[in-house]
């Protein structure tokens, strides 16, 4: 499960080991102003979220970058009987879309709440 780490002004997510092979990276730093939106919604199945660029998972078939059309999805977490999943819409070279999957939809809800009313 990535760890959330939130600022004044951004908010910082570090993968896991397994995490960061997978994505080929070990952290995402975004602005703010980059964070345009967020909902808690049912996880769409695999397919609806387009073809996988990244590395194939062994344990999480979830987790990695998918690309749809011109859209760049993020897929984090594991789904694990958890249907529910947070999607945060944001404005980012490379990345449009940001699913979280797990137990921490509901704390991560809360905590975008607080950080995008902090002026």
């Amino acid at each position: 499960m990535p760890t959330f780490s939130f600022t004044d002004k951004n908010v910082k997510i570090t993968f896991s080991f397994r995490e960061s092979r997978v994505l080929g990276r070990p952290t995402l730093a975004l602005d703010k102003s980059r964070v345009l939106s967020f909902e808690v919604t049912d996880f769409p199945r695999t397919q609806g979220l387009g073809y996988r660029v990244s590395k194939p998972s062994l344990f999480n078939r979830v987790l990695g970058q998918y690309r749809s059309g011109s859209r760049q999805i993020l897929a984090l977490g594991s789904l694990r009987g958890h249907g529910q999943a947070l999607k945060i819409n944001v404005s980012h070279p490379n990345i449009d879309e940001i699913w979280v999957c797990g137990d921490q939809v509901s704390e991560l809800e809360g905590q975008l709440i607080k950080f995008m009313a902090k002026k």
